[in-house]
C-alpha cells in the first residue's frame, strides 16, 4: 500500500498512479530520489499526459522531502526493510533503482543526486525565442494537438522547459528554416483561404492549392539550376545559348560562342541533357514552358537561358516573384543559389562557398567516383583538350581523334552518358540506405553494375515511348486532369470519353495562330490531331477550354473524335 502524502496522492491518479506503483515507488522520498532529473521522466511512459502528471508529482515530492530535511529529527531513526522496486516491462533496469531515502547515508540525504534545474546551462536566447513561437502555435491548437498534453497550454511558463527538451536535437538553423516555411503558408492563408478554415488545421483541398501555388518562380529557378548542373555548362555560356528544343528524349540547345579559339574566332557548339533526370524528376516540361513564356515576353526567340528575377532586399525570392525578359547576372545567380542551398539545409559556411562553378564540378566528380571511362568523362562537359606537342618529334597531336571529330551524333551521345551517370548515382544513393545524407564515399561503395543501369534506361525508355495509351495532360488553367483519346477514327464514339468545351486541351505554335486540339503526349511534347508527329518548334501556348470565338484548326476538327466535335457544336460543318 502506498504512503504518499495528500499533495502527491491528489496528483497521481489512475494511469499515472499505476505507472509509479509498477516501479515500486510508495513514498514521497522514493519518488523524489528515483529520478535524477526531468530527462529521466520521459522514459516513464510514451503518453505525454502521463509524463506530465508524474513530473508534477515528482516536483511536489522533492519539495516535501526538502521541507522534511529542514526539520530536526526528534525520534530515533527506524531502519526499514529495503523494498526492491519492480520495474515495468521496457521501463528501467533494476540496477538503476534507488533505495528508500531513509536507508541512505546522512550526507547523501542532505542533497539531491542532480543539480537543480535552474543551475543547468541556459538555452541560447535566439533558439528560446524560436521555440516560444512554436509553443504559441501549440497553445493555439489547444486540445486538437495530438503531440502535447493539455497541461502544456494550461501553464505554459512552467512547462516551457519540458517543451523545449523535445527540441534539444534540433539546431537553430533548422528551426528558422521551418518557421520561414510556415510564415509563407500563413501569409498565403490570410490572402486566399476563408476565415472559417483555421491556418493550423487546413483542409486537403487548400493545402493542395497552396502547394501548387508555391511551385512558381522558385521551382523555375531550381529547374534552371538543375539544367546548368547536368549540362556541366559555364554560366557565361548559358547567357549565349539559344534554340532550346526537345528532341529524341533530350533537351538540346546551341551556344553561339564557345571558349576555345580556332583561327581567331570562337565557334559555336551544341549541348544536351536528358529530359527526365530520374523516373520522378522531369525538367523538360517546366523548362519548355518557361522558354515559351520568355519568347512571348520578348516577341522573338530568346538568346539566353536564365531570365532575370525581380529580387531585392524588400522583395525576396518567392513563388510570385516576377520574371524579367533579360539575362540574369552572375552575381545575382550566385546570391540566389546560396540562398537556395541555405533553405535546403546547408550550413552558412557551406552555402558561402557555393557558386556556379560548383555546379560545373558535380557531374565530373560523380562520373569519376563511379569510375566511368576517361572518354565518357570528357564528353560530360563537351570538353576539347588543347593539342599536345611531342617532345621527341615536335609534332602536334590533334585535340580530338578523327572518329570523335567526324561523329555526327556526339551531342546526344554525351547526353546519354550524363543520363547513365545520373541513374547510377540515384541507384547508389538508394542502395546506401540514407539517400538524404549520402556522401561520395557511400556512392563509391554502392555503385550499381553498368548492365543494370542500361537495362533500367531501356525499360524507362520503352515505357515512355509506348503508344498504347498516351499520358494525361494537366491543364495550366485548371487543376483537373484531362484524359486524352488515342483513337484516330471519328467513328469510335463508344470508346471516346465525352469532353465539354471547358476541358478540351489545345496548344498554339504562334501568337496569332490557330489552336490545335491535342491528340496525345509524346515525351514532353503535344501531338495535334491534324498530324501524327510533334512540331519541330516549341509550343507557344497551351491550355484547356475553348469558346465560340476560338479559331480552331480545321484539320484537327476533321480527325478529332465525334464526341469532341459535338462538344464544340460544329459537327454539322465538319461531317
Amino acid at each position: 500500500m502506498s504512503a504518499f502524502s495528500l499533495a502527491v496522492s491528489a496528483i497521481l491518479k489512475e494511469e499515472a498512479a499505476r505507472v509509479v506503483g509498477a516501479l515500486g515507488i510508495e513514498t514521497d522520498a522514493e519518488l523524489a530520489c528515483y529520478f535524477r532529473d526531468e530527462m529521466d521522466l520521459f522514459e516513464v511512459s510514451a503518453k505525454p499526459d502521463v509524463v506530465s502528471t508524474v513530473t508534477h508529482a515528482w516536483r511536489v515530492a522533492r519539495l516535501q522531502v526538502d521541507i522534511a530535511l529542514q526539520k530536526p529529527v526528534k525520534r530515533a531513526r527506524v531502519v526499514l526493510e529495503q523494498r526492491v522496486p519492480q520495474a515495468g516491462a521496457g521501463l528501467r533496469p533494476k540496477a538503476r533503482c534507488v533505495p528508500p531515502v531513509s536507508l541512505l547515508p546522512r550526507p547523501f540525504r542532505a542533497q539531491y543526486a542532480s543539480k537543480p534545474l535552474r543551475s543547468q546551462p541556459a538555452m541560447p536566447d535566439a533558439k528560446s525565442a524560436l521555440l516560444q513561437t512554436v509553443m504559441e502555435l501549440v497553445i493555439t491548437s489547444a486540445s486538437e494537438n495530438t503531440q502535447f498534453d493539455r497541461a502544456i497550454w494550461d501553464n505554459p511558463a512552467e512547462n516551457f522547459v519540458l517543451f523545449a527538451a523535445r527540441f534539444r536535437t534540433v539546431s537553430e538553423e533548422q528551426l528558422r528554416a521551418h518557421l520561414r516555411a510556415f510564415r509563407r503558408w500563413v501569409r498565403w492563408h490570410g490572402a486566399n483561404v476563408p476565415t472559417e478554415v483555421l491556418y493550423w488545421k487546413p483542409t486537403a483541398l487548400w493545402m493542395a492549392k497552396y502547394l501548387a501555388h508555391a511551385t512558381g518562380t522558385v521551382a523555375s529557378f531550381m529547374t534552371w539550376t538543375l539544367v546548368l548542373l547536368v549540362a556541366c555548362l559555364r554560366f557565361a555560356h548559358s547567357r549565349r545559348s539559344h534554340s532550346l528544343r526537345y528532341q529524341d528524349g533530350f533537351i538540346r540547345a546551341t551556344c553561339s560562342q564557345g571558349k576555345r579559339r580556332i583561327q581567331g574566332r570562337r565557334p559555336p557548339f551544341d549541348w544536351a541533357i536528358p529530359a527526365r533526370l530520374t523516373q520522378s524528376v522531369d525538367v523538360s516540361s517546366l523548362v519548355l514552358l518557361d522558354w515559351a513564356e520568355l519568347q512571348r515576353a520578348l516577341g522573338k526567340p530568346p538568346s539566353f537561358l536564365v531570365p532575370d528575377l525581380e529580387v531585392t532586399a524588400a522583395l525576396p525570392l518567392s513563388s510570385t516573384t516576377r520574371k524579367l525578359p533579360r539575362p540574369m547576372t552572375l552575381a545575382k545567380f550566385n546570391s540566389l543559389l546560396r540562398s537556395l542551398a541555405a533553405s535546403l539545409g546547408a550550413s552558412p559556411e557551406e552555402a558561402a562557398e557555393i557558386s556556379s562553378y560548383s555546379l560545373r564540378r558535380f557531374m565530373p566528380t560523380a562520373g569519376e567516383v563511379m569510375q566511368f571511362a576517361p572518354f565518357e568523362l570528357q564528353a560530360v562537359g563537351n570538353w576539347v583538350e588543347l593539342p599536345r606537342t611531342e617532345a621527341s618529334t615536335g609534332a602536334r597531336t590533334p585535340a580530338v581523334g578523327m572518329a570523335q571529330h567526324y561523329a555526327h551524333d556526339k551531342v546526344f551521345s554525351a547526353a546519354f552518358i550524363k543520363h547513365q551517370i545520373l541513374t547510377s548515382l540515384h541507384q547508389a544513393m538508394l542502395k546506401s540506405g540514407q539517400p538524404t545524407q549520402c556522401t561520395w564515399h557511400d556512392v563509391r561503395l554502392h555503385v550499381p553494375p553498368r548492365e543494370a543501369v542500361l537495362q533500367h534506361l531501356q525499360t524507362q525508355g520503352s515505357s515512355q515511348a509506348s503508344p498504347s495509351r498516351p499520358t494525361s495532360l494537366r491543364s495550366p488553367v485548371d487543376s483537373s486532369s484531362v484524359s486524352l483519346s488515342d483513337s484516330n477514327s471519328s467513328s469510335s464514339d463508344s470508346e471516346t470519353e465525352v469532353h465539354s468545351v471547358d476541358t478540351l486541351p489545345w496548344f498554339t505554335q504562334s501568337g496569332k495562330g490557330q489552336k490545335h486540339l491535342v491528340q496525345k503526349v509524346q515525351g514532353n511534347m503535344l501531338v495535334p490531331w491534324c498530324r501524327d508527329s510533334v512540331f519541330a518548334a516549341v509550343h507557344y501556348e497551351r491550355g484547356a477550354g475553348i469558346s465560340a470565338a476560338t479559331e480552331l484548326c480545321q484539320k484537327c476538327l476533321a480527325r478529332a473524335p465525334l464526341a469532341w466535335r459535338e462538344a464544340c457544336k460544329i459537327q454539322e460543318s465538319v461531317v
